[in-house]
């Protein structure tokens, strides 16, 4: 008997030992998520080479690189695909917007904000927060999302301009102005009254 004894004690003191209080678990907040995320994996495939004048080239690409923009429970998403460190297209960019939530666990759930919204990628990411990183392995793709730095935020600020000037390419009619093009010859001056 009192080896049962010693047996349950001991028991006890391991279980409570390694157990531990919700206080211990590290807590989740949005300052821990929001901000720009970036991963990038080695991946072959093919897309039309955006580059070229010829809307109908398609070139190989060797990687693909993913950005996420989070703020206050809005996302962003952008697809880039990358040959020899270069952007030759990308998927997102606009209409890409998604809310988030973030539960005590570190998980993001994501969720549409209006219609035409595209949240497919998105949406089969599972993505985690932990450690400091943000951890996906949905959509076929294992990515560890980390906070930009350096060359890589130089590189993705040169590309998202690249996609801000295709995309206003894309904007509609243009209208023509009486206003001249060509650099003034003097400064600019307010109408005396």
């Amino acid at each position: 008997m009192k080896q049962i004894k010693i047996i349950a004690a001991l028991f006890i003191a391991v279980v409570a030992m390694s157990s531990c209080s919700v206080e211990d678990l590290p807590v989740i907040t949005p300052a821990n998520i929001d901000g720009e995320w970036y991963a990038e994996v080695p991946m072959k495939g093919s897309t039309y080479d955006m580059r070229s004048d010829d809307d109908l080239i398609e070139v190989t690409y060797d990687h693909i690189g993913v950005k996420l923009s989070l703020k206050d429970g809005i996302g962003a998403w952008t697809y880039y695909y990358i040959k020899d460190g270069e952007m030759v297209n990308y998927e997102g960019g606009y209409d890409n917007l998604f809310g988030y939530t973030i539960g005590n666990d570190g998980s993001i759930g994501v969720k549409s904000l209006e219609d035409f919204d595209d949240i497919s990628f998105v949406e089969g990411l599972s993505l985690r927060y932990s450690d400091g990183h943000i951890r996906s392995n949905g959509n076929g793709l294992n990515l560890v999302f980390s906070t930009p730095t350096g060359d890589t935020v130089a590189k993705l600020w040169q590309w998202d301009a690249i996609i801000d000037e295709d995309h206003m390419g894309y904007a509609g009619e243009e209208y023509e102005t009486d206003l001249d093009p060509n650099n003034a010859d003097e400064p600019s001056r307010a109408r005396q009254r």
